[in-house]
């Protein structure tokens, strides 16, 4: 079952979602999931020439069962129970980007309200202030209007545009600039947990290594909640697990 938590706490900082060594945790993990979609690929034959049998042995389990209805440890599937909440999700009235893309969050601060412009026009403005102009060899590049939040996604295979769409400040439209905030998104397949009760002053350096426990899941990152005790944890895979040792400590971990 997931639960939605709520934290006091103010926003990360630009500074934060854009850092260096965040940019290249991503980026590498975006690099693993493209290497790992050509490698599917090239096995999807031999899998569908396996699961063509009429016995067990050739029957095509759903994605993520192991077995045990209950998952690992008699833990529900959080990859089944987080497909039904993207049902229901603000996003699941976007269409679905690439999984092995880097994507780019895009926020305008004030006075640019994606409701009132047409997409390919906002889309064609953000492209030009970036460098980023459409051309040939750029057709797999995708820049969504999500006009529930606010912000705009830019997704593209290529690492070196992503950097360029990070490091846009404004959006040039009709004459008029409009500041904008940016940050690297992580990839979908990641799953993101929180575990509360940290000590504020730790930095993220110092999160990553509380978290650096055999016995825990891979992570991608740890990043503080603003000024509470919450952290947010970016996994590796899109499995959360339900316990976290931090200092040697086990702490819940939550949806």
């Amino acid at each position: 079952m997931t639960m939605e938590v709520t934290v006091n706490g103010r926003d990360a900082d630009k500074e934060e979602l854009e850092s260096s060594d965040w940019v290249t945790k991503v980026s590498k993990r975006v690099a693993e999931l493209q290497e790992s979609q050509q490698r599917e690929r090239d096995g999807a034959t031999r899998a569908a020439s396996t699961s063509s049998g009429c016995g067990k042995e050739g029957r095509t389990m759903p994605a993520g069962f192991n077995g045990d209805k209950h998952g690992v440890s008699g833990r529900p599937s959080y990859k089944a129970a987080g497909k039904k909440l993207a049902e229901r999700s603000v996003a699941s009235h976007l269409p679905r980007l690439p999984n092995a893309d880097h994507k780019v969050i895009i926020r305008p601060k004030e006075g640019l309200t994606l409701t009132r412009r047409s997409a390919p026009v906002i889309g064609g403005a953000v492209r030009m202030t970036a460098g980023i102009p459409w051309q040939k060899g750029r057709e797999e590049d995708r820049i969504v209007v999500n006009d529930k939040q606010g912000t705009l996604i830019y997704s593209t295979p290529r690492e070196d545009d992503a950097k360029k769409m990070l490091d846009l400040k404004v959006i040039k439209l009709d004459g008029k600039e409009y500041e904008v905030k940016t940050c690297m998104a992580a990839p979908e397949s990641c799953g993101k947990g929180v575990v509360r009760g940290l000590d504020i002053r730790l930095s993220e350096r110092e999160l990553e290594l509380a978290f650096s426990h055999e016995e825990n899941r891979p992570i991608l990152g740890v990043r503080s909640m603003g000024n509470s005790t919450s952290v947010i944890i970016t996994f590796v895979d899109d499995y959360v697990p339900r316990w976290m040792i931090c200092f040697g400590t086990p702490m819940k971990c939550f949806l």
